[in-house]
């Protein structure tokens, strides 16, 4: 950091310094919307659904997460049929992407009010909602470190 004060000369490389540690520390707003990992129907790639949850079909997105260079974890996806439940997951975040206090978020389940918990062992549940169908978009959240 360079504090100006009355007669103070800067030099041309301090300033690109600065701009060169700026640009890497903002970097992360210009990296590409990809790298998801997408949940699937049959365990491969891993993580799988589980308790019969599924994506809702081809229309819309489907279930994936990605971690940005921030450590945010990002959640998208349309799912529907399974267990709402406390106790059953849609499915399991690994290791890395977990959180590291459970996390309630609400979303919108069948035109009404629903929830989503991430719990720290990664299962992601529904403990509130309608299985007809529910969004998984807007999710994010901080990483375990």
């Amino acid at each position: 950091m360079i504090i100006f004060t009355p007669n103070t000369v800067i030099k041309s490389a301090d300033i690109n310094l600065n701009f060169t540690e700026l640009k890497t520390k903002t970097d992360y707003l210009t990296t590409p919307d990809t790298n998801w990992v997408t949940v699937a129907a049959n365990g491969n790639p891993q993580p799988s659904f589980m308790n019969g949850w599924v994506n809702y079909d081809t229309s819309y997105t489907e279930a994936a997460f990605r971690k940005d260079a921030l450590g945010y974890v990002h959640i998208k996806g349309m799912i529907k049929n399974g267990a709402v439940s406390f106790d059953n997951a849609i499915f399991q975040l690994p290791v890395g992407y977990r959180p590291t206090r459970r996390y309630l978020f609400s979303t919108i389940s069948n035109s009404a009010i629903g929830r989503i918990d991430i719990r720290t062992d990664g299962y992601v549940t529904v403990p509130t909602g309608n299985n007809a169908w529910i969004t998984l978009d807007g999710i994010h959240f901080k990483a375990e470190q």
